[in-house]
């Protein structure tokens, strides 16, 4: 496992964590940021595989964390927010089913 690689999977366990454990519901963050945070990954990555330059492991730890943490903070919450969604769509689904069979069988 390299650096890079490392850095993204514990930060996006790190940030899943935090989101899990926080106490308010956090907002995501807007696309644009996230192509932001990202930016700095994409730029070390590209300008060492084309031979500009040879990345550090410091470098390569710093921007796939950012990474990582910028891809939990922009997914977690609309994870969520739908399943949230989807949990109050359920819950009237079955109430309303409840109530239609509780009619039926009433004189």
């Amino acid at each position: 496992l390299c650096e890079r690689c490392l850095a993204i999977y514990s930060s996006m366990f790190l940030a899943s964590l935090l989101f899990v454990f926080s106490k308010k519901r956090l907002r995501g963050i807007h696309w644009s940021i996230w192509l932001l945070m990202t930016l700095p990954m994409a730029a070390d990555g590209l300008t060492q595989m084309f031979g500009l330059r040879e990345s550090t492991w410091e470098l390569r730890l710093i921007t796939g964390a950012l990474f990582g943490f910028a891809a939990m903070w922009f997914t977690l919450p609309f994870m969520q927010k739908t399943i949230e969604q989807d949990t109050q769509r359920a819950l009237a689904y079955n109430s309303r089913s409840a109530n239609s069979t509780r009619t039926i069988g009433t004189p």
